[in-house]
């Protein structure tokens, strides 16, 4: 009888060892996706990890406004109206880092409901300063491609003067020297 105990023991132990390793695998596997979606999906929305996003187009605008104020010296309004919207920018940026300094005096119950709406905030100033970028290179486009078109304009009628009023170019009279000879003599 104890044989024939140990040969009912036998299958049981690996029944429930196989068991076990499908349900450590399981759980291994379902660690593995959480973790891929941690890195895939929550990091990249951290406020922190968009904090420094938004940085850098606050960066990237206070550059493309330095050319702006270079080139746009015919425009001092616009200018002036844009030098407003990106100080108000900057606070914004300041006063969400210091909402996101103060992030750890937050209960935790409210930390979730406190980090989306920091997130959010952090959005909106993205938002705030791509429309900025978008208007100053805008203005910038604008203003180069009225100068190229004064330049253009400008050329045609330097080639105007030169080349169709042969009485007062002397640059035509320097280039009719050469047709002075006449093909008729040789």
């Amino acid at each position: 009888m104890s044989e024939l105990v140990l040969q009912f023991s036998a299958p049981r132990s690996r029944t429930l060892g196989s068991t076990r390793s499908k349900w450590c695998s399981a759980v291994h596997c379902f660690g593995v996706v959480a973790l891929s979606f941690g890195a895939f999906v929550v990091k990249p929305n951290l406020p922190s990890i968009r904090m420094k996003k938004l940085e850098q187009f606050v960066e990237e605008t206070t550059e493309i406004h330095a050319v702006a104020v270079k080139e746009l010296d015919k425009h001092p309004r616009f200018v002036t109206e844009t030098s407003l919207r990106l100080a108000q920018l900057k606070l914004s940026e300041s006063s969400l880092r210091s909402k996101m300094l103060s992030s750890k005096d937050v209960k935790w119950r409210g930390y979730v409901h406190h980090l989306r709406g920091l997130s959010c905030n952090i959005s909106e100033c993205q938002r705030t300063a791509q429309d900025i970028q978008t208007a100053l290179r805008m203005a910038l486009e604008c203003t180069r491609q009225r100068r190229y078109t004064e330049d253009i304009a400008h050329r045609r009628t330097t080639l105007d003067t030169a080349f169709l009023n042969p009485a007062t170019s002397r640059l035509l009279q320097f280039w009719r020297l050469p047709s002075l000879i006449q093909l008729d003599d040789f």
